[in-house]
């Protein structure tokens, strides 16, 4: 919901007239809010508030001041006080945070076992207010039409995740793979839901600490990716965040034939120990991987880094990796963004977090809007690099 309210000492306030359009949209796209029918120079403030798909409530607030004709337009005006600044028409929405907990913004909010994703709505209502006016509710679609949602089970398919499937495919199959925080977030599935809206089938698939995996990241079969590979059209393309990085490199050298094109995100440039106690964290054909083939990926590499990585050095890995990749890897730099730079835009990006594993305290860097900024960015380079595929 977001609700409109005359600040004291405004000339003449009116109650105005709200727009929001369109009535509905995927998670990806934007919307464009703006108020009418106000008095020249009032000033409003404008809360947005939802239930977000993890059953909070999420809210956000700013103020503006409307121009010599009466309208707010967040396309066009910049809020004078509130949870973001500048110009961003979808700044409102991006900035919403949750009424309580840490960190738990809807794009990396993870969870230890696999929920029940097949069941969760098609789409979350969105109500917008005037103080004392009319009220619109839009819906914000995360199942898009024609899309369907599978959980898989390693008891049942061998395999932990959500596979995401469109009516009609547009393009070869899309693997996601997470980081150090195990399980399967919401964020992870919100991509792969994005994806399918554009016609990609998506799997994102749990690591460990998840039922029916290991309780933490060590002596992962690279075999285990390439059995959840083969249930999206191939060859396939590969998207590793974090340590998951690593396994979608050597997944990628050990099957060229299954992946066509990599994707990382704050990525490593070697295999580090498992985590969080040590040990082996990849094995190939039950032997430990201790280096990455890189003369092996035959495909092309993107790799996305953010400048403000408070993480690990992953903007100095990426020129590493560019050492041994050569002209197969393209970095794209995100400045000033943290380790949080692949997501969903407008879904959240806080860089402060409390790891699910660990449960210590991490600064992931950057900043809550150029991370998120940063995730509007990268999504719309990833669909790039997809579409040239």
């Amino acid at each position: 919901m977001a609700a409109l309210a005359a600040c004291t000492g405004d000339p003449e306030p009116k109650e105005g007239v709200l727009e929001v359009t369109p009535g509905s949209s995927l998670l990806d796209e934007p919307v464009r809010i703006r108020v009418t029918g106000l008095s020249p120079n009032q000033r409003v403030e404008l809360t947005a508030t939802m239930t977000g798909p993890d059953g909070r409530n999420w809210s956000s607030r700013a103020t503006f001041k409307a121009d010599g004709e009466g309208v707010v337009d967040l396309d066009r005006d910049a809020p004078e006080s509130g949870d973001y600044t500048g110009v961003d028409g979808m700044g409102l929405i991006a900035a919403m945070t949750p009424s309580s907990g840490p960190s738990a913004d809807p794009s990396s909010a993870p969870s230890a076992n696999v929920p029940q994703y097949a069941t969760m709505p098609a789409d979350f209502p969105l109500t917008v207010t005037v103080s004392s006016g009319p009220e619109t509710t839009i819906r914000r679609v995360a199942v898009a039409p024609g899309v369907t949602v599978q959980d898989l089970t390693v008891a049942e398919h061998g395999v932990a995740g959500v596979l995401v499937t469109p009516s009609e495919p547009a393009g070869p199959g899309v693997l996601l793979i997470g980081g150090s925080e195990g399980g399967l977030g919401v964020g992870y599935v919100a991509m792969a839901l994005m994806l399918a809206a554009h016609g990609y089938p998506a799997l994102a698939v749990a690591t460990f600490n998840a039922p029916g995996l290991p309780s933490a990241l060590r002596d992962v079969p690279i075999e285990y990716f390439a059995s959840a590979a083969t249930r999206l059209p191939g060859p396939v393309r590969v998207i590793g965040v974090s340590r998951g990085s690593e396994a979608a490199l050597l997944l990628a050298a050990r099957y060229p034939n299954l992946v066509a094109r990599t994707v990382l995100a704050a990525p490593s440039d070697r295999i580090n120990l498992g985590f969080p106690n040590g040990g082996y964290a990849w094995v190939f054909g039950n032997v430990p991987q201790l280096d990455i083939p890189f003369s092996a990926i035959t495909g092309p590499v993107l790799a996305f880094v953010g400048t403000d990585d408070r993480v690990w050095p992953s903007a100095t890995n990426a020129d590493t990796l560019q050492e041994q990749l050569g002209d197969r890897l393209t970095i794209h730099r995100l400045e000033g963004a943290g380790h949080d730079v692949l997501g969903g835009p407008y879904l959240g990006a806080d860089p402060a977090a409390v790891h699910p594993v660990t449960g210590d305290p991490i600064n992931l860097g950057g900043g809550r809007q150029v991370n998120e900024r940063a995730h509007r960015d990268s999504w719309n380079a990833l669909l790039a690099f997809l579409a040239a595929s």
